[in-house]
């Protein structure tokens, strides 16, 4: 067994030895960051959005990059810009260096289809001087110039955080979030209208209004309104579900909200078929499976496993999908608009006193008048 003393010992030695080891290592580390420091091929300045002329849906804008390259990158050379938005690239081009000129340079790139509209961080702006890509009197070139350009740092990629991207204009980023949000609202109110629609309904059949003769179940009519409701929600998920498909440049800004209202759709189904209608069958001393109900196309009522799917947990998601979608909750529009009311009511009450200050002030301006005539 060991004592406590040799412990000691082993671990100051221990010690020792990492501490020599990192005195030996730090020059060589300085050296290696050294040797690979160098001046980058590109260096972008400026990304400019050129608005189309035109004002129609398919007009598409352009857009305008200012860049500078290294004064020894030989002429004839391919320099690319990789346009990348949200870790997908949209495009790569390849710009061809011609005559002397090496500073404040600009290509004007026109693309075939409408880029989504967005700014940084969004948009990641990477460029490079690709040896594979270049002319054999190019890479030759490129060979020679390896104090110049490191050959390990091929192909000299640099990318640019710092310089700002805004594809689209001002309005058009505008009207595109409007749109989003227009969308997601018209997919939560409806989730809500087909929950309150079928808790009604239950309520009705619970209180014996509806599906209910002499004390019994109509278990016939019951099912044939369920399957009309389930084919509504299956439409109503049929959209939410196509989203990506049918609006990619979309999709790509708020992927997030369109899964979430995904998994609200399931959990409103799923409480529906279970706790509602179940509340319902129990009364009436059967069960769901009894009422025979036909298996609708697209309607989809299984979350993960684990997945709660009660009044709070809806209420959670709801709020995470306005939070992405970027439109008011509720109890923000009930906030809001009591504060209206009582800046309302404090607009009405200030209107009023100073009505009243200038009704006094007349008076007091008309009796000053009468006493002064009355001097004269």
């Amino acid at each position: 067994m060991i004592s406590l003393r040799s412990y000691n010992c082993l671990f100051l030695t221990a010690l020792c030895f990492v501490f020599v080891a990192s005195l030996f290592r730090a020059p060589v580390l300085e050296a290696t960051q050294e040797e690979f420091q160098y001046k980058p091929p590109v260096e972008l300045t400026k990304v400019k959005y050129l608005e189309p002329k035109a004002k129609s849906k398919a007009a598409k804008g352009s857009v305008e990059f200012t860049y500078n390259l290294h004064p020894k990158v030989p002429s004839g050379a391919k320099v690319e810009f990789e346009i990348i938005f949200k870790s997908r690239i949209m495009a790569k081009l390849l710009v061809p260096v011609r005559g002397k000129g090496r500073k404040a340079l600009t290509y004007v790139w026109k693309p075939k289809k409408a880029l989504p509209l967005g700014t940084n961080p969004d948009y990641r702006i990477m460029t490079s001087l690709p040896p594979d890509k270049q002319t054999k009197a190019v890479q030759t070139a490129l060979g020679k110039l390896t104090d110049v350009f490191p050959k390990a740092e091929q192909p000299w990629p640099m990318s640019y955080p710092k310089v700002p991207v805004r594809i689209g204009s001002e309005a058009d980023l505008k009207a595109e979030q409007q749109k989003i949000t227009k969308i997601f609202i018209s997919w939560t109110d409806s989730l809500l209208d087909l929950n309150y629609e079928f808790a009604d309904l239950c309520d009705e059949v619970l209180e014996g209004k509806k599906f209910v003769k002499d004390g019994s179940l109509d278990r016939t009519d019951l099912a044939d309104w369920v399957n009309g409701w389930q084919k509504k929600m299956a439409e109503l998920q049929g959209k939410i579900r196509s989203f990506q498909e049918d609006h990619p440049d979309l999709f790509s800004k708020c992927a997030p909200a369109r899964f979430l209202t995904e998994d609200l759709s399931k959990m409103v189904a799923k409480r529906a078929m279970r706790t509602t209608l179940g509340a319902v069958t129990k009364k009436y001393k059967t069960t769901v499976e009894n009422l025979r109900l036909k298996k609708v196309k697209g309607f989809d009522s299984n979350l993960q496993r684990g997945q709660r799917y009660s009044p709070a947990a809806m209420k959670l998601l709801y709020d995470q999908i306005a939070q992405h979608a970027k439109f008011p909750k509720p109890e923000d529009e009930e906030a809001k608009d009591k504060k209206e009311e009582v800046e309302g009511d404090k607009e009405g009450s200030s209107s009023k006193k100073d009505s009243k200050k200038k009704s006094s002030t007349k008076k007091k301006s008309s009796t000053k008048k009468g006493s002064t005539k009355k001097k004269s």
